[in-house]
């Protein structure tokens, strides 16, 4: 301490303008009964130590330096009575003095700020803790010897708040005691704690002791890339909550990307985009640590599979195998078995993932995907034979809505076709399927099939061959066949000029038989019933040439 420094301290006395509380100054002055001053066997009341500490703590230049060192001696006595206030107190009169006064000074202070924060038991982070140079060797080396084996039991056990075991970390070193052994336990607590509420985790205590504490906060960081892993939704709220970041030299993947996911303010419109945005800043490559793709798929689709769209560029754009060691293959064939019915990217994603995670698909999604594909192979043309009854037999394995209606949808279209299969139609017709027979009914009201009906006369008349056969094959195919001749063909012959419906009547007598006939009569009002009834037993119709 320089000359004028100590001048200071053995002459100042407290000026007009720095006379403080008169409770301060009082406390100063009188001892338990108001008689003496603090010093050797004496200690201030608990209300007096508590307002002498606080006006001292902002008015050191007006004590000489035996006053504070009787001032601290007083409040680091032993004292039965002392509560929060007072240590708060104590702990705001050392901050004042460390570094400023010389370490005699201060060594009563430092003493009950390390002593309290080994005892903290209560809700608060404990006092704010000095600096290993407030202490001589002599003092730390008792300290060490008297709290190390308090602060170890503490550390071993359970922690009610993160800030407890944070602060008895600092005082460990502050005072030089080796508790690296207990670090790890200690990491993963307040690890856990900072990813279930990281609002209330990362108080000043937490947040001094990862900034003083370098292995505790690579041990903290560590496991936080674990649970990140495993959690990515938590450790994005983690950084949207908290100042804590990791920093570019720190090579944690996972926590890597759930920062940068807490950076983007709004989903982006490019969800592959953002997707190659996030493996980019994991600093590592997705084929050496396959699980990093699992984290930034579930970061930017929060846990649901992308769109069907989007799975197949990311499948095309990363192969099969990172997403089978990743475990992400599921996602994709999520993207295809829960797209809406008629999403043409689901049934060409779908022959990709039969054929690339073959062992992988489990046996409950894959009659949704043989659907999709079988919806694809029937708008190509490649569909082979016997698709109605594979269909049904698929439905009957309990596939997704999804791919059955759209594989149903595929199906009816290219029933009411003019180059489809009579076998087909037969297997629709016997089968008396009542699901798939509404398909096929909402199938013939499409604009398409209207429009058809209106401007081909032989489309037309080929329909018609086709909704009047079979009455005896079922009541779901005799509700479906009376609705589609009254409420779709009716209104459609009934816009047809004189020349058209000539020539849709040129086009039944071409396929032979009666057709021509019992379409005259069908026309006339109430005559179709009768027909019905006249025709019905006695023969089943053929299917026709298309429809």
């Amino acid at each position: 301490m320089g000359r004028h420094r100590r001048a200071r301290l053995a002459g100042a006395a407290p000026g007009p303008g720095r006379r403080g509380t008169a409770a301060g100054r009082r406390a100063l002055r009188r001892g338990p009964a108001g008689r003496a001053r603090p010093g050797r066997g004496h200690r201030p009341a608990l209300p007096g130590r508590t307002a002498a500490a606080d006006w001292a703590a902002g008015h050191r230049d007006a004590l000489d330096g035996v006053r504070l060192h009787a001032l601290a001696r007083a409040l680091g006595r032993p004292a039965g009575d002392r509560d929060p206030a007072e240590v708060a107190a104590a702990g705001r009169l050392l901050a004042a003095l460390d570094g400023w006064a010389p370490p005699t000074v201060c060594e009563p202070l430092v003493a009950l700020a390390l002593t309290e924060a080994r005892r903290y038991r209560t809700g608060a982070p404990p006092a704010a803790l000095p600096t290993a140079g407030a202490l001589g060797a002599a003092v730390r080396g008792r300290l060490a010897a008297e709290l190390e084996p308090g602060l170890r039991a503490a550390l071993g056990g359970p922690a009610a708040e993160p800030a407890h075991p944070a602060g008895l970390l600092r005082v460990a070193s502050v005072l030089g005691v080796d508790v690296s052994d207990l670090l790890p336990g200690t990491a993963r607590q307040l690890a856990l704690a900072l990813l279930t509420d990281p609002e209330r985790a990362y108080g000043a205590g937490v947040r001094a002791a990862l900034a003083e504490l370098p292995g505790l906060r690579a041990l903290v960081l560590d496991r936080l890339d674990a649970l990140a892993a495993g959690d990515p939704a938590a450790g994005r709220r983690l950084f949207e909550r908290t100042a804590l970041r990791p920093t570019a030299a720190d090579a944690r993947p996972h926590l890597r990307m759930c920062a940068e996911a807490a950076a983007s303010a709004a989903p982006a419109p490019d969800r592959v985009g953002a997707l190659n945005t996030l493996l980019a800043h994991s600093g590592v490559s997705l084929y050496a640590e396959p699980l990093v793709l699992r984290t930034a798929m579930r970061l930017v689709w929060d846990g649901d599979p992308p769109g069907a769209g989007e799975a197949g560029l990311v499948l095309m754009a990363t192969g099969a195998q990172v997403h089978r060691e990743a475990g992400t293959w599921e996602l994709l064939v999520q993207a295809a078995v829960r797209a809406p019915a008629g999403d043409t990217e689901a049934a060409e994603l779908a022959p990709e993932l039969l054929g690339q995670f073959q062992e992988e698909v489990p046996a409950r999604l894959r009659p949704s995907l043989l659907l999709l594909e079988l919806a694809l192979n029937l708008r190509s043309g490649s569909a082979g034979g016997g698709w109605v009854r594979q269909a049904l037999d698929l439905r009957s394995l309990d596939p997704e809505p999804g791919p059955r209606e759209s594989a149903y949808a595929a199906l009816c279209a290219r029933l009411l076709a003019g180059d489809r299969p009579d076998s087909e139609l037969r297997a629709l017709i016997e089968s008396n399927d009542a699901e798939l027979l509404a398909a096929y009914r909402a199938a013939a009201r499409t604009p398409a099939v209207r429009d058809r009906l209106r401007l081909d006369p032989g489309y037309a008349a080929d329909c018609f061959t086709v909704w009047s056969s079979q009455p005896q094959a079922g009541p779901a195919w005799q509700e479906a066949r009376t609705d589609l001749l009254d409420e779709v063909l009716r209104p459609a012959v009934r816009s047809l000029a004189a020349a058209e419906l000539a020539e849709l009547e040129q086009s039944l007598a071409r396929l032979g038989g009666r057709w021509a006939d019992e379409f005259r009569g069908w026309q006339r009002p109430g005559a179709f019933g009768r027909l019905r009834e006249r025709f019905g037993g006695r023969r089943s119709g053929g299917a026709g040439n298309g429809g």
